[in-house]
């Protein structure tokens, strides 16, 4: 059983079906309800001073396999998934040095016709980049698995059923169904799961906002800067530009504040953005974790339970590295495509004030 029908629990039962697995998927809510709906896509290539990290080593299995994706599932048509260009700016000295380390190549000039036209140190060319439809990948990854005998439900999870250590079904609403493996993958409501785990999960919600603008004329591709700022230019000629990290609570409510910092960036970078509004504002709420980094794995407790979890805003990213590693710890007990040990949720037993 996944619990969370967003991008992660989407995947974790796509790539169980693969290995013969139809999982049963709880959502209490609707496919892709939160960030996995709402967010803009970008699928940005590990920096070259990353790559060699546990992280960076996830990104780079997950751009992979997301290009796999693609083939398989006709990423084109069904979520438009397609490669685009790419810049990340510098605006002052420092970060061209920052930029030039991360990047492994010094910032270049900006040229006359793209996305960047003020005053900067210069942008350094990112190949490998590419975007998705976040909503309709969620979906099309859930309708697969679906077509392999996979179940959606909706319901209420609300806590799980353990019987001598090992996990025998889950509370759904108002009844228990079977089951001897249980993924928790919801996101940034994931700490629910402490007290049925007996597990710390120390993930938390990371406020997100994004700014829409109709801007069908404008150049292909994306910019962005070393504060996680971004524009990109969507098919059919919206742009979707932010964002925000705001330690919120679940607040999902579009602020002035978010809006005027976005602009004041985007201003700052190009011209195109001082004649038009946006037509939309939105939020989402990203799962953060306390170190970082995702929680995926076994959960240290009870066996038959799995975590994945605190994707942070790359979760669009690492979805499909992490629906691959948790269908391969389940099916053979051990991971082939990544190492899943620095992201296993049993590294926070013992935190204070959590359980132990």
């Amino acid at each position: 059983m996944v619990c969370g029908a967003g991008v992660i629990g989407a995947s974790v039962a796509y790539h169980l079906s693969l290995r013969g697995i139809a999982a049963v998927v709880v959502e209490r809510e609707t496919v892709a309800h939160g960030a996995s709906g709402t967010a803009a896509g970008l699928l940005s290539p590990v920096a070259a001073g990353e790559a060699t990290t546990p992280l960076g080593k996830l990104l780079v299995r997950s751009a992979e396999r997301h290009r796999e994706l693609a083939e398989e599932l006709s990423g084109a048509e069904r979520y438009a998934f397609a490669e685009m260009g790419s810049e990340v700016v510098a605006m002052s000295a420092e970060e061209a040095r920052l930029l030039a380390e991360l990047r492994g190549t010094a910032p270049e000039a900006v040229t006359e016709g793209g996305w960047v036209d003020r005053e900067v140190r210069g942008v350094v060319r990112v190949e490998g980049a590419a975007q998705l439809d976040p909503g309709a990948f969620t979906r099309t990854l859930l309708d697969a698995a679906c077509e392999r005998g996979a179940r959606l439900i909706t319901g209420d999870v609300q806590g799980i059923r353990t019987e001598h250590g090992v996990v025998s079904g889950v509370q759904v609403s108002a009844r228990m169904i079977e089951t001897s493996r249980v993924i928790v993958a919801t996101g940034p409501w994931s700490a629910e799961a402490e007290g049925w785990l007996r597990t710390p999960i120390p993930v938390w919600p990371l406020k997100g906002q994004i700014l829409k603008y109709r801007m069908p004329d404008a150049p292909a591709g994306a910019f962005s800067g070393l504060n996680g700022n971004y524009a990109a230019k969507k098919p059919g000629g919206i742009v979707y530009a932010g964002t925000t990290e705001e330690e919120a609570g679940f607040d999902l409510a579009p602020t002035p504040e978010a809006r005027d910092a976005i602009v004041s960036w985007l201003s700052k970078v190009s011209s195109r953005f001082a004649e038009v509004e946006p037509f939309e504002q939105t939020a989402c709420l990203r799962p953060l974790s306390d170190d970082g980094l995702p929680l995926i794995g076994k959960a240290p407790t009870f066996e038959g339970a799995y975590v994945a979890t605190g994707h942070g805003r790359k979760g669009i990213m690492l979805s499909a590295a992490t629906g691959e590693a948790i269908a391969e710890l389940i099916v053979t007990g051990k991971c082939t495509t990544v190492d899943p040990g620095p992201f296993a949720p049993g590294r926070f037993r013992g935190s204070p004030g959590r359980y132990v």
